[in-house]
């Protein structure tokens, strides 16, 4: 099944990563497609591993639709990858949690409450 496309986002979701696959993989497996604007591989907050999935941002849709087609259930690094396109906004959502995560670590519960309304309100959100 192929998943949901959007025809206005350049970024593709790549889930089932294996921990080993690093920013220099990427860029030469799914360079071969178009230029590559950045790689985001997402890190457990305590663990500092990689969660498994990333976000690779191409040029232009074209390029990102041509590697979602020719990837898409693939195997890399040995496991069979799963690509979708990412929603427009995925960067902010990714570092509000992040935000969250620290806050949530570092805050007493009140303090947390005022630091999250805070963050939202800068978020535009």
């Amino acid at each position: 099944m192929i998943p949901y496309q959007s025809k206005y986002t350049t970024t593709l979701c790549v889930r089932n990563l294996t921990e080993d696959v690093t920013r220099e993989d990427l860029k030469n497996e799914f360079g071969r497609f178009g230029n590559i604007v950045d790689i985001m591989i997402p890190v457990d907050f305590h663990t500092r591993q990689p969660k498994g999935y990333c976000f690779i941002e191409f040029e232009d849709f074209y390029q990102a639709e041509d590697a979602f087609y020719s990837l898409h259930l693939s195997t890399f690094f040995g496991e069979k990858i799963e690509i979708d396109y990412a929603k427009s906004d995925w960067k902010r959502e990714i570092q509000i949690r992040e935000q969250l995560q620290f806050l949530k670590e570092s805050c007493n519960i009140n303090e947390l409450k005022i630091k999250c309304i805070h963050a939202l309100n800068m978020s535009g959100i």
